[in-house]
């Protein structure tokens, strides 16, 4: 399985007939419990497992189309990012360290 695809479980029925005709589409549930719990007529209609491969991105996500943020959620979100950047920066610090001790015990080691 690739990183471009997922395995989920549906409704045999839905997945016989209905998959790529529905309206509204269908259901797909990341685990056999989540389906069990959610759709009661699995036991009549049976269960497929089936993997989903993504193929192409047909639009980028965009956040920022449907909802209109005010001053204060985009300087929040602004400040997250920035944090977020701050953060990033401290991990990579921290990892060049982590690597500088671990040389100097195998060398300590020695």
């Amino acid at each position: 399985m690739s990183s471009d695809s997922k395995i989920c479980f549906m409704d045999k029925v839905d997945f016989d007939y209905e998959i790529g005709n529905a309206l509204g589409g269908n259901q797909l549930f990341a685990s056999l419990e989540d389906l069990k719990k959610h759709k009661g007529c699995c036991h009549q209609c049976g269960i497929v497992e089936v993997e989903v491969v993504l193929k192409k991105v047909v639009q980028e996500s965009d956040f920022t189309k449907g909802k209109k943020y005010t001053s204060h959620e985009l300087n929040t979100i602004k400040m997250k990012e920035s944090q977020i950047k701050i953060h990033q920066k401290i991990i990579e610090r921290l990892k060049k360290e982590i690597i500088k001790l671990t040389n100097l015990e195998i060398k300590g080691n020695e």
